[in-house]
Order: C-alpha cells, then sequence, then structure tokens
C-alpha cells in the first residue's frame, strides 16, 4: 500500500485517471498509505521476511504487468498510462517506466 502512494506520487499525481472520484483518490492514494506506515510502526509484524517471499511478491506483480499489457492490447485499455505503449514510446518504455512528462504522442 505504500508503494501504491510513492508510484501515484511519482508518476500520477497529475495525470487525469479519467472518471476516478477525487474522494476516493484522495483516501486510496495519500490517506491510506500513509495509515498503513503508521500500523507498521505502532505494531511492527511478529514474523520476519525472507527472500523467499520477496521472489513470491514480484511473481505476482510480474503476472499483475503481464496480465494488464495483455489485456490492454486486446481491449485498448491500460489500468495506468505507464502501461500504455503509444503513450511511453511502445513496449521498452514501458518496461523502462519513464516520467510522464516525457512521454511520447
Amino acid at each position: 500500500m505504500t508503494l501504491v502512494g510513492i508510484v501515484f506520487s511519482a508518476l500520477l499525481r497529475d495525470v487525469d485517471l479519467g472518471h476516478l472520484l477525487p474522494w476516493v483518490n484522495v483516501v486510496l492514494h495519500y490517506v491510506m498509505p500513509i495509515v498503513v506506515v503508521l500500523d507498521w510502526l505502532v505494531q511492527p509484524a511478529q514474523m520476519t521476511l525472507d527472500l523467499r517471499h520477496l521472489w513470491q511478491w514480484l511473481l505476482i506483480l510480474f503476472v499483475y504487468v503481464g496480465y494488464a499489457l495483455i489485456r490492454g492490447a486486446k481491449v485498448g485499455f491500460y489500468p495506468y498510462p505507464f502501461f500504455n505503449p503509444g503513450k511511453v514510446g511502445g513496449y521498452g518504455g514501458v518496461i523502462a517506466f519513464p516520467p510522464l512528462g516525457g512521454e511520447t504522442t
């Protein structure tokens, strides 16, 4: 959730997100990441994570990105502008995660 706040602040803050209601945007991308960090500081996790957990998390991330790119190519909708190859200079631009201010048309 904290990563959501960081990515939103870095890549999506000034991007038109379409029909996303403003209060939903504030709660999801600003309030909840702060709440999660505060929760983590007040009550730290009882177990430790090892490298195996990191790879499992990354696998889920890569599956999601792959699904979003394949589905986007088929239906013409990408959940984020930086996933859209037409806006970031092709699939190389998607992989490089360029800043949205430098997107190509």
